[in-house]
């Protein structure tokens, strides 16, 4: 097959690129195409394909927040900046619309990847259609969570079955054959805990965990969601899967107001998972479907914020989960979950003074 690619000459090389981590072994030498782990490298990657602008470095890293490490999606974002005209804020600004990012990745392949045979979309569609169903179902619940660091053991834990049902069978795929095919097809990447971190005690950190994590490229997520609008049904179904997940993670705040101290690690290892959750309550492409639950877990996560004194978001959120409660109690209703709901939301609002519920 390889015959009419030979080299004329005595020496040369043939590079044969592949998106299977698994050719490396049949190879004598291998370029490994993940995500760039470092974001300053990620950065000179984009002001490169960026040929004719002067990047601010600081506009720079912003975008590289919103698109993620891969190299690929990196060499198309900056085409799509380049044949726009646009400026860098203005495009890290419009990922925070829904439909926004699907428009860049779903569009005509610009020039910066023109060497490449597929576009950035081709490529996820590749990989996707070789996973099995239920490994995409598992990605598909990542799509919700926080891309910068997933617990595995809040995913892969033996107590989970009954939710991720399809996972546990005897015809299921198992932990470690998820994570082979996600991690080779560059759908996610692999964090393993620090042991120096482990060693001292401290606290989970997202760029030094004390627990492995998935870390999911903000691009694929991105892709993943828009795929998932499409299909509202299956969209509803990994939605609810994946709060079961983090509320079978998340301790419940004490039902009689006792500090809680002694569980704020557990909150901090899920509470970027939870507001990744929140976000895609308050920004769906369609409403999902509300539930007394969730009201419960935003509540319990309210509390913690409380504790620690963490301000930022904290009413917006309690009073997201107000509104869930209006929705579906009945106005007379003197719901437990409600109830609780109310005392953190009284709490944030002795703290904050006077009128603090108009402007919390």
């Amino acid at each position: 097959m390889v015959q009419r690619y030979m080299p004329c000459s005595q020496h040369g090389s043939i590079i044969v690129t592949s998106q299977l981590s698994d050719m490396r072994d049949v190879t004598t030498c291998s370029i490994l195409i993940g995500g760039i782990s470092s974001q300053e490298e990620a950065l000179d990657l984009l002001i490169h394909y960026l040929r004719n602008k002067a990047v601010d470095r600081d506009e720079g890293k912003a975008v590289i927040n919103v698109i993620g490490s891969l190299p690929i999606a990196i060499a198309h974002a900056a085409g799509v900046i380049n044949q726009t005209c646009c400026s860098l804020p203005d495009f890290a600004k419009s990922f925070k619309e829904r439909s926004d990012p699907t428009t860049v990745w779903l569009g005509d392949k610009p020039l910066t990847i023109s060497q490449y045979e597929r576009s950035f979309a081709a490529v996820f569609d590749w990989a996707l259609a070789t996973l099995d169903p239920p490994v995409r179902g598992i990605l598909e619940c990542l799509a919700f969570l926080d891309p910068k660091g997933i617990p595995e053991d809040m995913i892969f834990a033996p107590q989970r079955p009954e939710i991720l049902e399809f996972l546990y069978t005897s015809q299921g795929p198992g932990p470690l054959k998820v994570k082979k095919q996600l991690i080779s097809r560059h759908l996610v990447e692999s964090q393993a805990a620090d042991p120096e971190s482990i060693s001292n005690g401290s606290a989970p950190q997202a760029t030094s965990p004390i627990y492995p994590a998935l870390l999911v490229h903000r691009s694929v997520q991105q892709m993943l969601l828009f795929k998932l609008d499409q299909n509202p049904g299956t969209r509803e179904l990994r939605f609810r899967q994946t709060f079961d997940l983090l509320r079978m993670a998340v301790p419940k705040q004490s039902p009689y107001r006792a500090p809680i101290n002694h569980l704020w690690p557990v909150y901090e290892k899920y509470v970027p998972s939870v507001r990744s959750l929140y976000h895609n309550i308050i920004n769906p492409a369609t409403p999902f479907k509300p539930f007394l639950e969730l009201v419960e877990l935003l509540s319990d996560i309210g509390n913690y914020f409380w504790e620690r004194n963490i301000t930022n978001g904290s009413m917006e959120m309690l009073q997201t989960a107000e509104n869930i409660c209006t929705e579906v109690l009945d106005p007379d209703d003197p719901h437990p979950v409600l109830s609780g709901l109310l005392v953190v939301i009284a709490s944030f609002e002795l703290n904050a003074g006077p009128d603090s519920r108009a402007s919390c």
